[in-house]
C-alpha cells in the first residue's frame, strides 16, 4: 500500500509538471505513467514526479507519447534526448494494481480524464484538453460534403488544421466573454454530469462558431459557417495564468500537427467510414484507391443502380438461352411482351415530365 501511494503521488506531480509546458503531451494512459514511476525509481524511491517530468520533457515531445525503447541508462537518458523513454516490455519489481491505481485518479479532484474505457487518458486539472478524434472526423465530413470532388487524405489536413486552430482561438475568446460556458475537466462521477448540464450545447454551438476553410491545399479561404455543441473542450480557461496568444498557438501547433493528424489516421477513418454518403476509393468502386469522396446517395441514384444491376442479370439470362427448348422459348416470349410493355410505360413518363417542364 505504501508502493501505492508512492506511484499515485509520483503520477499527480508528473502530470501537473508536464501541464505547465505547451510543446509536450500532456494526457498519457495510466499503464505508461505507471513504468515511468519504475524507470525512474528502479530500486527505491529517490525522485519525485515534477523533477521526473522536468528530465522527460524533451522526449516526450519528440516522442509523443511515453511508450517507446529503454535507454541503456539513466545517465545516457539524461544527456541523450534521441533516447526514447521506456520500452514496451520492460517489467518493473512491483506488481501493481493498475485497476486500483486508475480508479484512485478519476476521483482525484486534481486530475482529469479524456476518453473511455481502454482508450482512457488521464492528466492533470490544469492540462488543456485538446478535442476528440470523433470532433475531427465531424469537421473532414463537412469539408467533404462541401468541396464533393475526390481528395487524398493527406490533403485534408491543411484544412483540418486551420479549422481546428480557430476553433480553438474562439474557445479562448469565448473563456473570457462567456465563463459560464468554460469546460469542466471530468475528474469524477458527479464533476462530469455537472459539466453536462452546466454546459448548454445550444448556446455553445450557436456561439462557438467558425469560418469553415476551403478544402484545399493551401487551406485558405472559407466555405461556411459551422458550430457544434461538441466542440466545449475548447472553451477552456486556464487555471495557472493568462494563456498567451503565442503560448496557445504553440499548443495547437504541437497537439494537432501533421505527425498527430498520421497518428490519428486509423480512428479518424473509422469514425468517417461510418458517415453516410463518404466513399473511399478501392480501385473497384468507380474512385482510385486511397481518395476520399462524399457523394451524396439519393432516392434516383440507388433506383438507377438497381435498373442496372437487373438489366445486368436479365440480359445474362437471355445470353444463357440456348438450344430449341421450349419452355426457355415461352419465356423469352414472355420477357419481350414484358419489356414492351414496360417501354411504352417509361416514354409515357417521359413524355410526361416534358411536358410538365414546359
Amino acid at each position: 500500500m505504501i508502493m501505492d501511494r508512492l506511484v499515485y503521488n509520483f503520477i499527480v506531480e508528473y502530470l501537473e509538471e508536464l501541464a505547465k509546458n505547451p510543446d509536450v503531451k500532456h494526457f498519457h494512459p495510466v499503464k505508461s505513467l505507471e513504468k515511468v514511476y519504475f524507470f525512474h525509481n528502479r530500486e527505491e524511491h529517490k525522485i519525485n514526479g515534477s523533477e521526473a517530468a522536468i528530465l522527460d520533457s524533451n522526449l516526450i515531445s519528440e516522442n509523443r507519447d511515453l511508450r517507446h525503447a529503454e535507454p541503456p541508462s539513466l545517465e545516457d537518458y539524461t544527456i541523450h534526448e534521441a533516447y526514447p523513454i521506456l520500452h514496451e516490455q520492460w517489467n518493473h519489481p512491483y506488481h501493481m494494481n493498475s485497476g486500483r491505481l486508475k480508479d484512485n485518479l478519476v476521483r482525484d479532484d486534481k486530475i482529469q480524464t479524456l476518453g473511455e474505457k481502454r482508450g482512457r487518458v488521464f492528466g492533470h486539472v490544469t492540462a488543456r484538453p485538446t478535442l476528440p478524434d470523433s470532433v475531427v472526423s465531424e469537421i473532414i465530413y463537412v469539408l467533404l460534403k462541401e468541396s464533393p470532388k475526390p481528395h487524398t487524405w493527406d490533403s485534408l489536413y491543411p484544412s483540418v488544421f486551420s479549422a481546428l486552430q480557430s476553433i480553438h482561438i474562439m474557445g479562448k475568446d469565448l473563456a473570457h466573454s462567456d465563463p459560464h460556458l468554460c469546460y469542466i475537466p471530468l475528474n469524477g462521477h458527479k464533476t462530469a454530469k455537472k459539466s453536462i448540464n452546466n454546459n448548454s450545447g445550444i448556446e455553445i454551438s450557436n456561439k462557438l462558431k467558425i469560418d469553415m476553410p476551403k478544402l484545399d491545399s493551401s487551406g485558405g479561404g472559407s466555405l461556411m459557417k459551422l458550430g457544434s455543441s461538441k466542440w466545449g473542450r475548447a472553451i477552456w480557461q486556464s487555471y495557472i495564468r493568462e494563456t498567451t496568444s503565442k503560448e496557445l498557438m504553440d499548443w495547437i501547433s504541437y497537439n494537432y500537427s501533421d505527425k498527430w493528424f498520421i497518428r490519428a489516421t486509423s480512428n479518424i477513418q473509422r469514425d468517417l467510414k461510418k458517415k453516410e454518403g463518404v466513399i473511399v476509393g478501392t480501385g473497384s468502386n468507380g474512385l482510385k484507391r486511397g481518395l476520399w469522396q462524399y457523394q451524396e446517395y439519393s432516392a434516383n441514384e440507388e433506383l438507377k443502380e438497381l435498373i442496372e444491376r437487373r438489366f445486368f442479370q436479365l440480359r445474362e439470362s437471355v445470353r444463357s438461352v440456348q438450344g430449341q427448348n421450349t419452355q426457355q422459348l415461352h419465356q423469352l416470349e414472355y420477357l419481350l411482351f414484358d419489356l414492351k410493355s414496360l417501354t411504352s410505360e417509361i416514354e409515357y413518363r417521359i413524355n410526361l415530365m416534358i411536358n410538365d417542364k414546359n
